[in-house]
């Protein structure tokens, strides 16, 4: 079984889904993520430091509008 470094490097080297090269699986059929979940996650691995910042300061403001909407709604 090949360690740990070797297999992040087939992973950042050619994009290799590591749970289908372990087991035969896709990573999908373990994970409990929508499509569209998984797809904002993997826009966002490759955004640069300054847009992710930029993101995560807009997904908290959105959030946090729609909390607050929430609990009119429910009042």
């Amino acid at each position: 079984m090949p360690g740990g470094d070797f297999l992040l490097r087939i992973h950042q080297e050619f994009s290799v889904d590591l749970t289908w090269l372990l087991s035969g699986l896709s990573n999908s059929e373990f994970s409990p993520l929508s499509r569209c979940q998984s797809a904002l996650l993997n826009n966002y691995d490759h955004l640069s430091e300054s847009d992710k910042a930029a993101l995560e300061r807009t997904a908290f403001a959105l959030a946090e509008q729609g909390r607050v909407s929430q609990k009119v709604k429910t009042a």
